[in-house]
């Protein structure tokens, strides 16, 4: 009995303690909603495709609201953000705490054939105006056009992830007359990082794709497309690349597939005579090619920065870029670069390769693609749209 009365005793020193103890206060969070909506391309050959929105918390259809265009990466597409990352979550946190205003967020869905489009207009002149879908005009014309047609807007943002960080950045230097802000977090935004060693390895990413067709003597053959997918993860989104930059349309004979033009599919109609294909930029050596250089010139997030710097100047562009330290694609030294050039141009911008986060001990949670995204949308929001 006594043992008895003494756990008693200690149990209600307990409830009383746990009385005494003062609730966490946080913001009160108020719910946004979210729903899947059809944007059509004006391009046939992307058709309609599904795009994810968000309406924030009390939506208001009277007043109007900053977008934020939120870009996938490779692989993936428009239920990345939510089934990933809970978008509606962080966005409906933010709102709530007053860290960022009530914002329409719209999700759109950039994945093609390849598994892939970057964001760009492949094509093919004068042969194909579209060869794998014109995906630059689907953000900038037609999802822009439709979010304006459907809902009160004011300014648009772009926000992205790995290929979507590309994207992001690409569209947003590129037009700036069209987006307000723009954020890459983790992107492929300088080309020419790609001819650096890879720290530990000391081969470049070139040799480095070439590794994956060891069982071809380390060169890439002609039916390439018939051995894409995880077991070669570089060498497939080196091809959703080409696809996008350097893609190719011809008969199966105007390939060179001795210097990388490999054909990868029929063209619908043609009864098997046309394909469509890729022009890769590097040789059977591993050297660049001229292919590498119309990449540069014409994709590359650094020179079009460096090329289109008065225009950026004069909208007063958002720029945000980060990447983790230890980016398992190697994908650091793209955000030194394109920070170095803003720099040097005098243009102000956030930025930041990060090597740890606070409260996650970098042994345990090394800053890689993806880690700690949640926190690192909170930034780059805060920067796009914040009080």
């Amino acid at each position: 009995m006594r043992k008895i009365g003494l756990i008693l005793i200690i149990f209600s020193f307990l409830l009383i303690g746990c009385e005494k103890v003062d609730e966490i206060v946080g913001p009160e969070i108020n719910s946004g909603t979210t729903l899947v909506a059809n944007i059509s391309a004006s391009d046939p050959n992307i058709g309609t495709k599904p795009a994810m929105i968000y309406l924030p918390p009390n939506y208001d259809s009277t007043r109007n609201y900053p977008v934020v265009i939120f870009l996938h990466g490779y692989g993936s597409d428009h239920l990345f953000w939510q089934a990933v990352e809970d978008i509606k979550g962080v966005l409906d946190y933010l709102i709530s705490a007053g860290k960022i205003q009530p914002c329409i967020a719209v999700m759109p869905n950039a994945k093609n054939v390849l598994g892939g489009s970057f964001y760009t207009n492949s094509e093919f002149q004068p042969i194909a105006n579209s060869v794998f879908g014109r995906y630059e005009d689907y953000i900038v014309n037609d999802v822009v056009t439709y979010t304006r047609n459907h809902y009160p807007v004011s300014d648009f943002y772009l926000v992205g992830i790995s290929m979507g960080g590309y994207g992001a950045l690409k569209l947003g230097v590129r037009y700036p007359d069209v987006f307000k802000g723009c954020a890459s977090h983790s992107g492929p935004i300088a080309f020419e990082r790609f001819l650096d060693p890879i720290p530990g390895l000391n081969v470049n990413m070139i040799q480095a794709i070439l590794s994956e067709w060891a069982d071809f003597g380390y060169r890439i053959p002609s039916n390439a497309g018939n051995y894409l997918g995880p077991q070669r993860p570089l060498s497939t989104m080196l091809f959703a690349m080409a696809g996008a930059f350097s893609p190719m349309v011809g008969f199966s004979f105007s390939f060179d597939t001795l210097n990388y033009e490999i054909p990868l599919d029929t063209v619908p109609g043609t009864f098997g005579t046309i394909w469509a294909g890729v022009r890769l930029p590097f040789d059977r050596t591993g050297d660049t090619n001229s292919v590498f250089i119309e990449w540069v010139n014409n994709h590359d997030v650094a020179h079009l920065i460096i090329s289109n710097i008065n225009n950026i100047r004069s909208n007063n562009l958002k720029i945000y870029i980060d990447c983790g330290y230890y980016d398992e694609l190697f994908l650091a030294p793209h955000a030194i670069t394109c920070n170095q050039i803003l720099s040097n141009l005098g243009y102000e911008h956030y930025y930041k390769v990060f090597e740890e986060v606070p409260g996650y001990p970098a042994d345990e949670f090394p800053t890689k693609h993806v880690t700690h995204l949640q926190i690192r949308l909170a930034e780059s929001l805060e920067y796009l749209i914040g009080y």
